[in-house]
């Protein structure tokens, strides 16, 4: 594929790259983690507000899973410009896969496993770090540049279907089978990802990449200032940065406000969670199958506005159905943003660099654990429903404040890699 030609849409681009075995196996290892992340975050928020009584508890679990994508997802970015990433990706597989049996044992007693919650929620952060860089990557090259639209669409339409399935199904395996029944899925869903991955060809890049040792510091810096100069990539990365802060961790306060306002237990909190996953499933097809390459940069800044100004209403809601409608509409806009941070990042950077932009990326979503203490300390002080408006509300403006910083980010026209001062170091032979 070449990287010049105009981004590919269409239902037929969707059927198309899907009978391509390689990224069928990408997209569906990607599927079925993504589905278990989203059992995962909601049934441990879940789990832990019952075991504690606690928001902030519920905040702190939330804030150890996501704190690895700061501390390590730049280095996953960097890495997986000079490593074989599928073999990374089996090596993690692997061994969350152990931790995930090895913890439905320890929790088969019924007891609650506060520590346990907390490692596991880790272990799950630091495979997050490295999946996303590695294996989005991978799926970007199988399906070619021309077609990054498409791919990421409908890796994000995954992720917005596992979104509705995902909190659904770990709100009824908290009330049926409790914190066993969440890890044993958890084992069954990263087993079949690793199955998928272990078919996946190594590609040709791959086996040029450098098996001596590998300079981290060096190029990692070089990644930071070519991100830091070129401004669609700072832009993407800087309403990244918002978004994590000031916008996604209110889901850490969806179950204290269904419990405490609307009165909800585990299933209804469950489908509560899962309408802002089938908005953003129905947004994710549209923009899979018919957002036009011109339009991407909008798409990316005016959906992250309406996601934000749908969680600010969603705290002001008392009932279930207009706070389903709020989530939904959220989700739209979770959508967008989510499907075109990855395409901005993708496209604006030149082939040798993606690696690292997309680990800074990863490092800007790794800012979630602050903003889900943000979260935890203003519904301790003030109460849910308030802490989701002020903050959201921050957050609304600091996007509003990106948009203006970085005009790149509203106009029309397709985006291109801009040209690095770094050029791409020639391979080493193997040894």
């Amino acid at each position: 594929m070449t990287e010049g030609r105009a981004s590919r849409v269409g239902p037929a681009a969707a059927a198309a790259l899907l009978r391509d075995p390689e990224v069928l196996r990408l997209w569906g290892a990607g599927a079925v983690i993504q589905c278990a992340r989203w059992l995962d975050i909601l049934s441990f928020g879940v789990l832990v507000l019952e075991w504690t009584a606690s928001p902030l508890a519920v905040a702190l679990v939330l804030f150890v899973r996501m704190l690895p994508l700061l501390l390590f997802g730049s280095i996953a970015g960097t890495l997986a410009d000079r490593l074989d990433r599928r073999r990374l990706l089996v090596i993690g597989l692997s061994a969350i896969c152990v931790l995930l049996a090895l913890g439905t044992w320890w929790s088969s007693d019924g007891e609650a496993h506060l520590p346990l919650a907390f490692g596991l929620a880790i272990a799950g952060g630091v495979l997050w770090s490295g999946e996303l860089p590695m294996r989005r990557g991978l799926l970007a090259e199988a399906a070619g540049m021309d077609r990054v639209g498409t791919s990421m669409g409908l890796e994000q339409l995954t992720s917005n279907f596992t979104r509705m399935i995902g909190p659904a199904t770990g709100g009824a395996l908290v009330a049926t089978l409790g914190f066993t029944g969440v890890l044993a899925a958890g084992f069954i869903l990263h087993g079949l990802a690793l199955l998928m991955i272990l078919g996946v060809k190594p590609s040709s890049q791959a086996q040029a990449k450098a098996t001596g040792p590998i300079r981290i510091l060096g190029p990692l810096m070089e990644g930071w200032r070519y991100v830091r100069t070129t401004p669609i990539l700072i832009g993407t990365v800087m309403v990244t940065a918002a978004m994590n802060l000031w916008g996604f961790p209110y889901m850490s306060l969806v179950p204290v406000i269904a419990l405490e306002v609307m009165k909800l237990g585990p299933v209804g909190t469950g489908l509560l969670v899962s309408a802002e996953g089938a908005g953003a499933f129905i947004g994710s097809i549209a923009i899979t199958l018919a957002a036009p390459p011109h339009w991407f940069r909008r798409i990316y800044s005016l959906g992250t506005l309406l996601f934000l100004a749908a969680v600010v209403l969603f705290g002001f809601t008392t009932t279930p159905w207009t706070a389903a409608a709020c989530t939904a509409l959220a989700g739209v806009g979770m959508a967008c943003f989510g499907t075109m941070q990855m395409v901005l990042i993708l496209q604006g950077a030149e082939s040798h660099l993606r690696g690292r932009a997309l680990g800074i990326l990863v490092g800007a979503m790794g800012l979630a654990p602050f903003g889900f203490l943000q979260f935890g300390l203003a519904a301790s002080w003030l109460d849910g429903s308030t802490a989701v408006v002020l903050v959201a509300g921050i957050g609304l403006v600091a996007v509003l404040a990106c948009t203006l910083a970085w005009p790149t980010l509203l106009q029309n026209g397709p985006v291109t890699p801009v040209r690095s001062m770094y050029p791409e170091a020639p391979p080493r032979a193997s040894r």
